[in-house]
């Protein structure tokens, strides 16, 4: 009798030792998580749904333009039947052009979140095992924040927005065209590369922009954990 009861007394303490355990080494594992961003993601939905918006718009004035042609044929004549048939073309290309260029947008954004926070896994690594003096000294993406805080500051969002756009924009624009049943023009492709290139660029800035201050924000309350333990 003695022995059961002492068996019910001392099982409850070992589960809720173990208990303790577990909380401490999640709470441990949250800790030395890396930062993470999706600031791509977000600028790249951002993105196509103002692209998708501003095709919906010119779509819309495309069939009204169409319209009226139509009604005025006869006084315009032939090349008012062409310029129909060709807003037509135009204007049946947006059905597909818009959602895969909001796919791609959206695709884009999530490679470059994956690019940068594979960066950011990289340097948290490298920030525990050589510490902030010798990071700070070496790494030149180390910075430090208002409350001296060691976190990585990239531009990663620069460099693989310019390449980025730089492809997919011609891409985009000769898939266009191709379903449109128009020739394609060598000076159009020149010009979808260099709109896409500036057009990364500024998606790209603003992604960093995004990240460089959430990784700054993750050091310091990183650091607030840390002390308050």
């Amino acid at each position: 009798m003695l022995s059961s009861v002492q068996n019910y007394q001392t099982a409850p303490s070992r589960v809720a030792f173990k208990a303790g355990n577990n909380v401490q080494t999640n709470e441990h594992s949250k800790e030395k998580q890396p930062y993470k961003t999706h600031a791509g993601l977000k600028t790249g939905i951002g993105y196509g749904v103002i692209e998708g918006g501003l095709a919906a718009l010119l779509g819309s004035g495309t069939k009204a333009l169409q319209n009226i042609i139509k009604r005025n044929s006869d006084e315009l004549g032939e090349e008012a039947v062409q310029t129909v048939k060709t807003l037509g073309k135009s204007s049946k290309t947006l059905f597909i052009y818009v959602p895969i260029a909001i796919l791609t947008s959206i695709g884009c954004g999530a490679l470059v979140d994956k690019k940068i926070n594979d960066k950011h896994a990289q340097f948290a690594d490298k920030l525990e095992k050589e510490g902030k003096k010798e990071v700070l000294k070496n790494d030149d993406n180390a910075e430090i924040t208002k409350q001296e805080q060691v976190y990585c500051k990239t531009n990663t969002g620069k460099k693989l927005g310019v390449l980025l756009g730089a492809v997919v924009s011609p891409l985009l624009g000769i898939l266009n065209t191709k379903v449109a049943g128009n020739k394609i023009s060598m000076l159009k492709v020149a010009s979808g590369v260099i709109t896409g290139a500036l057009g990364g660029l500024i998606l790209g800035s603003i992604t960093d922009k995004i990240a460089n201050k959430g990784a700054a924000k993750f050091a310091d309350k990183q650091a607030a954990i840390n002390d308050a333990k």
